[in-house]
């Protein structure tokens, strides 16, 4: 009996270690067949994906051609935007024309409606600033050997900026300068301008917010300014505590009395702490101080300013620091990309006088 157990369990075990054995083999062979079938799901799916590229379906179309539309009237809009502080009148012959001598009345005429507006505002115009960043021409009254676009440009951004200076109530401008001008990127070049000022922090705000006003700034009776896009591309400035400069410069008084022995008394020496140099009270910075106070001219057409009435303001105004600025201004030039297409700078390259030859655009024109 026992050997006969032993031989059935023997069967049996064996009867699972060949189905154990065929299970696996089916498995495996079911794997294989799984793997291969995936790999023919991934060919297929490839294929049809091919297929939807190159033959989309009108939906795909539709909504392709939404997204090209859209796209399209952004660009159109922007090119509008940067294009509403172009100022097209650099390619006008009658409106800037580029004969030295009549480039020359050109700037004439500018730095005279410079420095009648500055009066009028009460800002102070340093002798160098009233050349328009063009000595080479305008401190001897001496027409260029040439006048280029460039040129033309650098002319209008500079009335531009001092303009606009002016309008926002600086204390003075001290300087501007123009720089060489720099690559900007595939569309557009840059003219560079340095100017240096003195004002008050409102003036400077004022001056940072209608650099982008889209608006413009109505400066009557000369028009709407920037014409140029214009970016400040550097800015610092430095400010000395008026209550300090002030102490200072009663000690200095006091001190200058006592050694002269002057009988003056001390208060009449001590200048009134709500009047300041028309450059601003810096002191140390640049030589300037509380010495005399220089005005500008005080007649206007005719007309003495100081007759004119002043606007009275009830109460107590900020005392504000005076700000001794310097900005690095760039003027941005678009390229015909942007610009469109410009007829001047399709003209001949052969010039038609000696002495009005001269480039075009430095940054993409012809």
């Amino acid at each position: 009996m026992g050997s006969k157990s032993n031989i059935a369990f023997y069967v049996v075990v064996g009867a699972l270690v060949v189905v154990f054995l065929g299970a696996l083999v089916w498995m495996h062979l079911q794997t294989s067949e799984r793997g291969k079938l995936k790999k023919k799901i991934g060919v297929v799916r490839a294929e049809l994906e091919r297929l939807s590229k190159e033959n989309p379906t009108p939906e795909h179309l539709d909504q392709i051609k939404a997204q090209h539309d859209k796209a399209k009237t952004e660009y159109a809009g922007l090119i509008e935007r940067l294009l509403a502080w172009w100022d097209k009148d650099v390619y006008d012959e009658q409106k800037s024309p580029r004969e030295p001598v009549l480039f020359l009345g050109d700037l004439q005429r500018s730095r005279t409606q410079i420095r009648r507006f500055a009066t009028k505002k009460h800002v102070e115009l340093d002798p160098d600033v009233e050349n328009l960043g063009f000595p080479e021409f305008l401190s001897d009254d001496k027409p260029p050997a040439e006048v280029t676009y460039d040129m033309l440009k650098e002319r209008s951004a500079v009335k531009d900026i001092l303009m606009l200076l002016i309008h926002d109530g600086v204390e003075s401008i001290d300087s501007i300068t123009r720089l060489e001008p720099a690559p900007g990127g595939k569309l557009y070049g840059k003219h560079l301008f340095s100017v240096s000022f003195t004002c008050k922090y409102p003036s400077l705000a004022k001056f940072q917010a209608d650099l982008v006003n889209t608006a413009k700034v109505p400066v009557d009776p000369y028009g709407d300014f920037p014409r140029n896009y214009l970016v400040i591309e550097r800015l610092s400035y430095l400010a000395q505590d008026r209550k300090i400069d002030r102490i200072e410069q009663e000690a200095a008084a006091a001190r200058a009395a006592s050694a002269a022995g002057s009988d003056v008394p001390h208060a009449e020496l001590i200048r009134r702490p709500d009047t300041y140099d028309g450059r601003g009270s810096l002191g140390s910075m640049g030589g300037r101080g509380y010495g005399t106070v220089r005005r500008p001219p005080s007649v206007v057409g005719g007309a003495d300013v100081r007759e004119q009435p002043r606007t009275t303001t009830v109460g107590r105004m900020p005392n504000y620091n005076i700000l001794s600025v310097t900005m690095t201004i760039s003027m941005v030039d678009f390229d015909e990309d942007i610009t469109g297409e410009i007829p001047a700078l399709k003209e001949a390259t052969t010039p038609r006088t000696a002495s009005t030859a001269g480039t075009t655009n430095s940054f993409g024109g012809e």
